[in-house]
């Protein structure tokens, strides 16, 4: 008994020390940030951990489901912040050490082998690929799951008790289901079986030894044979579930296999290439790495020297581990669980990712084991006991080494922007890499760094879909869509890695350029080969939606909402679509179910509350309806809620139906008026207010809106006139004080207009000062029709240019963007110290492309030009945070997102609000 205290006092010792060391090499990963995966796992997934009422689907059709409810319950609890995600994944290792300790202790029954492979598995650097990375609790939960369950199968077979074979198969579900590199769990116990069912001692004749495995493997499987059914049945359905349901393996398909290579042959014949470069890693894990896309490692041909060289190296490794079972059963354990573990992992069907560090961390327990077990070999065959403290000594600066290996490691793991640099150290030619960097270059608004990393990854690996697709929003981000399209044709044509997204791009692109029928048409061959794409669904959904089409709106966005019960984008737009057809109803179930989702979720909350509030509007007016002809007041509340639901047309055609029935209501040709000048039909609006007026000549607000009408078709005597009549001009009129001012100020300019125009109807002073009317205006596309009438006639003239310039960017479209870059890179091109034209450039650069590159290159330009000019200081001082944004992200390594771009220095070139609208 006392024996028995002294060995748990012993073995918690070792727990204790375990779990400190972890918390110690693994603190300084807490600080770091979501990288890679990270972010479309927990920020960017469509809303589905975001909220615990999203269990049955993260359950039932979610991928890792165990891994995702996990994560579900984090969120839960503390949102989006990485360091509780961080601390539980962290957690989660020291679990899982103590696990493979309990495991290796049941499995060797000695606590220095336990011990000493925990210390190596828990240490090693290796494993920060799945500790430090938030993503890897995918392969720390796994791996826990993994070691409980052989902790319980060992106990089962020592003692015979079922509810221990039943907590293994437990485990076994839960590992399989948090990863699928678990489901070789039920290989790993027939393993365990036939290495302890299998004759110890001397070795015999190498006949005696086939006799002797093929003898044990008759005597476990005929003893065990219920047993290992059913474990190879529960392997089946777990295998059926990643590559049949799940789709776990993209280059497995009906219509053949995409190996890597280019063949099966050179697929396998790369696999021991790959096992001797990861063994290599284990020893010497001096260069980590996080990305293997393009690793030159790959067999070029079947008669390969290094490939024929590797495939005889774990050939007799394996040989070597089959002529351990009679020696040293632990050890040959070891190295037989590493094959069988990794298994999954060395593509015999190629997957996605051909290696990865974080695929060892599971192997790791095998390669830990027999490490312990030749130490303590070693420790106990030395000839003294300071031979003995020699060799512990070196086991303690192993374990030290590799301690400070991780805590460095971790260093790599704090942004997006470090661990790539960091991989760039190792792989200065990785293509994919280069690209890596080159997407967050562009997610950071370095838009010219980007294009140069992009490109030279293109000159490494020609036609790399990826990087095609990235190169094309260096473009878009530099207003030059035509070259943009471009590029997404080659990525999506790609015969390297072709990248989908560069279809869903050029189809979004063609949209936003205004061709519709192109993109549409792209989006619905998107669909044909991917029925359930979520930006296609969504694509279509808008094209619809904003052609005025809204079922077809409404049905491709179910078709979305069946694959994705927790999309909320999709969820906003149906509610929205159901009440532009006044079904608030059922809008408001759609708030409900994004409440659900997320029930913090502010903009939901409102508009449910906005939704009941017009179903009770709609209810009272369907009431009236129902005693007889609906009323002048319900008509009004009825152009209000089409009004509300952003449905002009529909109120403008109510009020006119109203207004051929009550021709006498001065209420409704002023509500008539206000919707038409909204609409921009001007004429129309002016003809109602007219009626209005005249209805009711007392009103001050119908003489407000027949003056702003008159303002607008620049007849400010008129307008000046009727606001004269108003009676109580210092009432509720809002508008009326600038009204007022913009009469005072362009009713000068415009009589002046009109004289010039008397003598010359081509009079271009005549056309500046319509121009600078329409602007105050804010009419802009009458604005942009003078000076272009002006360049017509004098296709030279700077002013014309910068002035249309600022007119395109005002108005903001892509098209309008190209026109405006043209126009100052033409103004430029003759005088390349134009200050106005830099500072316009870069206003664009900052606010409507997002390219703070080109920006600073056009502040400098033109501080350079002219280091007096108004605004100087303010225009500096955004050059200078600039350039420090630019040397902390490319020389410091420091992730920053884009700062906040102050406008203020820019209102000067940027076209300010019009005084009206």
């Amino acid at each position: 008994m006392k024996s028995e205290e002294k060995f748990w006092a012993s073995s918690q010792f070792h727990a204790i020390a375990l779990s400190l060391l972890i918390f110690i090499i693994y603190l300084n990963a807490v600080t770091g940030e979501f990288v890679f995966d990270d972010w479309p796992l927990i920020k960017d997934n469509n809303g589905l951990i975001q909220s615990l009422a999203n269990w049955k689907t993260i359950l039932f059709h979610g991928y890792r489901p165990v891994r995702t409810m996990l994560l579900a319950v984090i969120y839960h609890f503390y949102g989006a912040d990485p360091v509780p995600y961080h601390l539980v994944n962290i957690s989660i290792h020291m679990l899982t050490a103590l696990a493979v300790y309990l495991f290796l202790l049941e499995l060797t029954e000695r606590r220095i082998i336990a011990f000493a492979s925990a210390l190596i598995f828990a240490v090693h650097p290796i494993q920060t690929d799945a500790v430090t990375y938030i993503s890897g609790m995918r392969d720390t939960l796994s791996t826990f799951f993994y070691a409980l369950g052989m902790f319980w199968f060992l106990r089962y077979r020592r003692r015979g008790a079922y509810w221990a074979l039943a907590a293994a198969m437990a485990c076994y579900g839960l590992g399989s289901l948090t990863k699928e590199m678990a489901a070789t769990m039920v290989f790993v116990f027939i393993l365990y079986d036939f290495i302890q069912a299998h004759p110890s001692g001397p070795p015999n004749s190498l006949r005696g030894r086939l006799r002797d495995l093929f003898g044990t493997a008759r005597t476990i499987i005929a003893a065990n044979k219920y047993l290992y059914g059913g474990l190879l049945a529960s392997f089946c359905v777990i295998t059926y579930y990643y590559l049949f349901l799940r789709h776990s393996t993209v280059r497995v398909r009906l219509d053949g296999v995409d190996w890597y290579g280019g063949s099966m042959v050179l697929d396998y014949l790369s696999i021991p290439k790959i096992i001797l470069y990861y063994f290599k890693q284990i020893l010497w894990p001096a260069h980590l790495l996080v990305d293997y896309k393009f690793f030159p490692i790959l067999a070029k041909s079947v008669t390969e020297p290094a490939a024929i060289l590797a495939a005889v190296a774990v050939a007799l490794l394996i040989l070597l581990a089959v002529y351990l079972i009679r020696v040293n059963k632990v050890v040959s354990f070891g190295i037989l669980w590493f094959f069988v573990t990794l298994a999954p992992a060395l593509n015999i069907l190629p997957h996605h990712e051909f290696m990865a560090e974080h695929y060892l961390y599971l192997p790791m327990v095998g390669c830990a084991l027999i490490g312990g077990s030749l130490l303590a070999s070693v420790a106990d065959r030395a000839p003294s006991g300071k031979m003995r403290t020699a060799v512990w000594i070196v086991f303690a600066m192993l374990i030290a080494g590799y301690s400070i290996r991780t805590v460095i490691r971790n260093r790599d793991w704090q942004n997006d922007l470090v661990i790539v640099t960091a991989q760039l150290k190792i792989r200065p030619n990785s293509s994919r890499t280069l690209m890596e960097l080159g997407f967050l270059y562009n997610h950071m608004n370095l838009v010219d760094s980007a294009r140069e990393l992009l490109e030279k990854s293109l000159r490494i690996t020609p036609g790399y879909g990826p990087t095609l697709n990235n190169l094309a929003i260096t473009y878009i981000k530099s207003g030059d869509y035509e070259k943009a399209m471009d590029y997404f044709r080659l990525a999506s044509e790609s015969k390297i890695h072709p990248a989908l997204k560069g279809r869903q791009n050029l189809a979004a692109t063609f949209m936003a350029l205004g061709q519709n029928k192109e993109g549409m048409d792209m989006f619905r061959a998107i669909l044909d080969h991917e029925p359930d794409n979520r930006e296609a669904l969504i694509g279509l959904s808008q094209a619809h939606y904003y052609n005025g089409e809204y079922e077809l709106a409404a049905e491709y966005l179910r078709r979305n909402l069946r694959n994705r019960p927790v999309d909320t984008e999709s969820y906003f737009l149906l509610a929205e679509i159901y009440r532009k057809n006044f079904k608030f109803e059922s809008a408001g179930k759609i708030y409900d179910n994004i409440l659900e989702i997320e029930p913090e979720n502010t903009k939901a909350r409102q508009l449910k509350a906005s939704v009941v509030e017009d179903g009770i509007k709609l209810e009272r007016l369907e009431k009236l309806r129902e005693r007889g002809r609906r009323t002048p007041e319900g008509t009004l509340q009825l152009a209000d809620l089409y009004l509300q639901v952003q449905e002009p047309d529909a109120a403008v055609s109510h009020l006119k139906e109203a207004l051929a029935v009550y021709p006498g209501r001065p209420d409704l040709w002023k509500k008539y008026a206000q919707v038409l000048f909204g609409q921009h039909r001007f004429d129309e609006s002016l003809e109602a207010a007219q009626k209005a007026v005249a209805l009711d000549p007392e009103d001050d607000e119908s003489r407000f809106l027949l003056a702003r009408s008159q303002a607008i078709h620049l007849d400010f005597h008129s307008a000046d006139s009727e606001i004269r009549r108003i009676k109580n001009p210092g009432g509720d009129l809002p508008g009326l004080k600038d009204l007022k001012t913009l009469i005072r100020d362009l009713g000068p300019k415009e009589d002046k207009a009109r004289e010039l125009l008397s003598r010359n109807g081509m009079d271009p002073d005549a056309q500046w000062l319509r121009a600078e009317i329409y602007i105050s205006l804010g009419l802009v596309d009458q604005a942009i029709r003078q000076y272009q009438s002006i360049l017509s006639r004098d296709p030279s003239n700077r002013k014309a240019k910068f002035l249309l310039a600022r007119m395109y960017v005002r108005r903001n479209s892509p098209v309008d963007g190209q026109d405006a870059i043209r126009l100052l890179d033409s103004i430029l091109e003759k005088n390349p110290d134009d200050v106005d034209a830099h500072n316009l450039m870069a206003a664009i650069g900052l606010i409507r492309l997002e390219n703070y590159e080109w920006s600073y290159k056009h502040l400098e330009a033109s501080l350079k030009a002219d280091p007096d000019q108004d605004d100087a200081d303010r225009l500096r001082r955004t050059a200078d945070a600039l350039e420090s944004y630019i040397h902390a992200v490319k020389v410091d390594d420091v992730y920053l997102l884009p700062f906040v771009v102050d406008e203020k220095p820019f209102e000067k070139w940027l076209m300010p609000a019009a005084t009206a609208s």
